[in-house]
């Protein structure tokens, strides 16, 4: 099923914001999972981008010029892996928040070294119903 997604993106630390997508989506439900496939277009890239929105947890895909899988569980430290060209790069993950409902995902995380953070972000997915 095809739906309209924006996602847009808040830097804990720098306080920026911007828009990191605006489109059309795959849109499936499967078990207890809201699962979007959609493709970023940049400057420098195409990116392929799979989320996976269980109730509890949530995972995304990236597949590009660079791929990367990152987990993320509330109040829990993980591990996410970047692969390049040079090798794979394990980076550490705190999830403060995660929220998923019908049209709405919700996510705030800390990107960690050492356990410390070096970089945060607030992520929102808005879904819609339709096509463009």
């Amino acid at each position: 099923m095809q739906k309209l997604i924006t996602l847009k993106r808040f830097h804990r630390y720098e306080h920026t914001r911007d828009i990191i997508y605006r489109g059309e989506c795959e849109y499936h439900k499967q078990n207890d999972c809201i699962i979007l496939r959609y493709w970023e277009n940049n400057k420098e890239a195409k990116t392929h981008c799979e989320i996976i929105a269980a109730a509890d947890h949530m995972e995304i895909r990236r597949e590009g010029e660079t791929a990367s899988t990152l987990y993320f569980e509330v109040n829990k430290q993980s591990k996410g892996v970047l692969t390049t060209p040079y090798g794979n790069i394990e980076i550490g993950i705190y999830t403060y928040r995660y929220i998923r409902r019908e049209n709405v995902i919700t996510l705030e995380y800390d990107l960690m070294e050492n356990d410390r953070p070096f970089s945060g972000y607030q992520m929102l997915w808005n879904i819609k119903e339709g096509s463009k």
